[in-house]
């Protein structure tokens, strides 16, 4: 059912429209799941802008990783050419050593480091990478 007014000189045209009950709650429901939902995602929109400068730094130094990963080594383990000895006995003995990577020269990795390895004994460096710590070492020094 419908009517019309004239109102200023144009006409305004009413619906009327009869709903029942039911359908006038589910109406209702149904629009505050929408405002809900659009508040929602706005919500989770503006708090996730927060994270796009942590983002844009993970993703440096994701690629600083990657490049330290997929740098070519000075040492290649499988080369075989050199002097191999058959038989080396002896003590090691390092005596007040001091040692930086040339990378981050002003961080010191060894200070006065007094060291002695007897032959047929074992030693254990402890640290987050000794291997690499030691093999950068005398690649250096050799």
């Amino acid at each position: 059912m419908s009517s019309s007014t004239v109102i200023d000189g144009k006409t305004k045209i009413f619906l009327e429209i009869s709903v029942p009950s039911n359908e006038v709650e589910w109406i209702l429901l149904w629009i505050l799941q929408v405002f809900f939902a659009l508040t929602m995602a706005a919500i989770g929109i503006s708090q996730s802008s927060t994270f796009a400068p942590d983002s844009s730094k993970a993703k440096v130094a994701a690629a600083s990783i990657f490049a330290i990963i997929d740098r070519k080594s000075k040492i290649d383990s499988s080369d075989e050419t050199g002097t191999v000895l058959e038989n080396v006995k002896g003590d090691i003995e390092l005596r007040h050593l001091s040692f930086t990577y040339p990378a981050r020269p002003g961080i010191q990795i060894f200070r006065d480091l007094c060291l002695t390895i007897r032959a047929g004994k074992v030693k254990q460096i402890f640290g987050p990478n000794p291997n690499f710590l030691l093999r950068n070492f005398f690649t250096q020094v050799f």
